[in-house]
This record gives structure tokens, sequence and C-alpha cells, in this order.
């Protein structure tokens, strides 16, 4: 009893300590008139605030810089709190009792995310697709499934990220030069569209599909292209594996270029399934993500713009809903005005996900095989 009321205490003051840990650099927002459109300041984080349009809740930042800087902040905080609450534990402890400790202090793995939410009384894009997921997942049986109707698939997988955006994957920039401008992410290639001026009336347009181009105010920024053949800019792995008994696990892999508001990245995610009282949900399990070479462990190869090389090998395990893993390169480099991106050819470098020390899957990213 005394190791569990230690143990909450330890989680409370770590998300406490959220609001005191994050040295901000960007300017506040009061921005013209945006102050006074703010309903709410968030607590936890700095210079990040809530707004309502047409009774449609967005979060504001003062920047694009600030806005990864959030998501990095949320994924690096909620990492420390898993870790503060495995620390005491026995290294060889069952799922259950791992389940019952948590249960009895109040831990979950998103409690940063969930916090960050509360604190702004924010309904967020990550919200919306856990209840779509827990849904779908309950008219499921031990049949193959469709990744196209999987509500957790959607363009955006990173659910810190998820915890920033609108149910419509909408967010407000607080520009300095310019003040207010809405952005709404379209899909997956990268492309978005902007609102400038403040114009209400185009972004209650935006929202509704009514989109009218020919209003300055708005701006549809479309993907760069990607590269295909024998070397490739972009990809897109999703696939379910069945571990052991009542498990499975789903496998993510991704390669992107550049846009104008992310860096290329490759990243690896595995994602774990257990079949309890006879539904399936997602539920922590020992799961792992990792991205190597053609064997478990041994090093990837990646390359810039199709030319030089470099390697990679990144891996991540834990008993979580999910892990991941990427490997990022900025756009710009130097004085250098050409732009970067990572770039992959067949046999360079793999997605690993496991489960249970059972399940075992290491896939080229290429094509999945």
């Amino acid at each position: 009893m005394k190791r569990n009321v230690y143990a909450a205490l330890l989680i409370l003051l770590s998300l406490m300590a959220c609001q005191n840990d994050f040295e901000d650099k960007s300017y506040p927002l009061d921005n013209r008139d945006s102050e006074s459109m703010i309903k709410k300041q968030s607590n936890l984080v700095e210079n990040v605030g809530l707004i309502e349009i047409d009774g449609t809740q967005m979060l504001v930042f003062p920047s694009w810089e600030k806005y990864h800087e959030t998501i990095e902040y949320l994924d690096r905080r909620s990492d420390e709190i898993y870790r503060e609450f495995n620390y005491r534990l026995p290294e060889n402890i069952s799922m259950e009792e791992y389940e019952e400790r948590a249960r009895a202090v109040g831990f979950d793995e998103d409690n940063v995310l969930l916090e960050f939410e509360r604190d702004l009384g924010f309904s967020s894009l990550r919200n919306a697709i856990e209840r779509l997921e827990e849904q779908w997942l309950e008219g499921l049986g031990d049949e193959e499934w469709d990744a196209s109707s999987d509500p957790d698939n959607h363009f955006i997988e990173d659910n810190a990220e998820r915890a920033l955006l609108s149910t419509s994957a909408e967010v407000v920039i607080d520009n300095e030069a310019e003040g207010l401008i809405y952005y709404k992410l379209l899909d997956d290639e990268g492309s978005w569209i902007e609102v400038h001026n403040w114009d209400v009336e185009a972004i209650i347009g935006v929202r509704n599909g009514r989109i009218n181009y020919s209003n300055p105010s708005v701006k549809l920024i479309q993907s760069i292209e990607s590269r295909n053949g024998e070397c490739k800019s972009k990809v897109t792995n999703i696939s379910y594996h069945t571990g052991g008994r009542n498990t499975r696990v789903k496998q993510i892999a991704k390669l992107r270029r550049e846009t104008g508001l992310w860096d290329s990245k490759i990243k690896s995610k595995t994602k774990g399934y257990v079949k309890k009282r006879g539904s399936w949900k997602a539920a922590v399990s020992p799961i792992s993500a990792g991205i190597n070479g053609r064997q478990f462990g041994a090093m990837g190869t990646v390359s810039v713009h199709c030319g030089q090389e470099f390697n990679v090998k990144e891996f991540k395990y834990a008993r979580k809903r999910s892990v991941k893993v990427k490997r990022t390169i900025p756009q710009w480099i130097g004085k250098d005005s050409d732009r970067k991106w990572i770039t992959i050819r067949k046999y360079g470098v793999y997605s690993s996900h496991g489960q249970n020390n059972i399940l075992a899957v290491n896939r080229d990213f290429f094509d999945n095989q």
C-alpha cells in the first residue's frame, strides 16, 4: 500500500512539473488583437492558448517552431513519467500485476496528453480518434483486419501531435508579422489550407467544405512530389500481425519528404492489441519498434536525395499500447540552399516490430517484404 501511495505521489509531482521545466523562447500570445480572442491559456505549456470559431475549438501557437517543440516536449514528458512509474517495479512482473499497479496509482501512458487537454478543456483529434477506434475494435473478430477502415490510421499518426489539433486537424498560428493564421491539414501528402487576415467567414467556409479559392485570404499549399522507382522518398506500410493467443500488433512504417511545415522523417511504430472478455482493445503489452537493417539490431542505410548515404538504427521496448522510433533530418543545413530529405533503396532499411517476445516482424521499408 505504501509503495502504491508513493508511486501515485511521484506521478502527480511529475505532472505538476510539466509547467515548470519547459524553457519557452517564443514571444507571448499577445500579438495585435489576438489576446482578446484567446479564451484560455495553457497552465502547462507557456504561450499556448485555446480559441473558438463558430463553436469549434482550436489551439493557438505563436509559431510553427513552438508547435513542434510542444510535440517533442509532450513526448519527452510522457517517456519520463513512464520511466518513473516503472523504476520501482520488479523486472519480471506479470502483465496482470503491472495493470493492477497502474490502476491503483492512476498511471496511464497518455496521462501527460490527457492533462494537457483537460487543462485547456480541449476536444482534440487524439480524443476523437480514440473513441472511434474503441467502437471499431468492438466490432472485430479474429479475421483479417482492414487497414482502410481503422480510424487510428489517420494521416496524423502521432498521438502527441493529435493532442494539439482540432477534431478536423486544424490549428492557429499567431504570426508575429501577420496576426492569426488558420491552418487545416488535408492529407498524408503534406497539403494544407491557410486562411489569412483572420477572415472568419472564409474559415467557416473551409470547415464546411465551401472553399473560395478566389478569396485572396485563402491559400492551398499542395505537397511536394515524392520520388518513386529504385529510390523512394515516400512510403506508407500498415499491416496487422497475430502474436500469441488473443494478441496482435499493428505495424506502421512511414517515410516522408520535407514540407514547408515538417522536416523529412522515417518512422517505425508498433501498436499492441489484446482480446479481453471477447472484445479487442488497444491494450498495454510488452511491445517494441525499431529501424534497422536486414537483421534485427543491424545498422540500416538511408540516403539524402538518393545520393549521400548514412546509417540509422533506432529501437524502443516498453509495456505500452504503442511505441515509436523515428529519425529526421533538417530540410535546411547550414548555408546550403537546397532542401534535404531522406530517401531509401531496397534492402537498405527495415522496420521491426515485436510483442511478448513471441511475435517478431522485420519488413523492408521499401516494399514491406
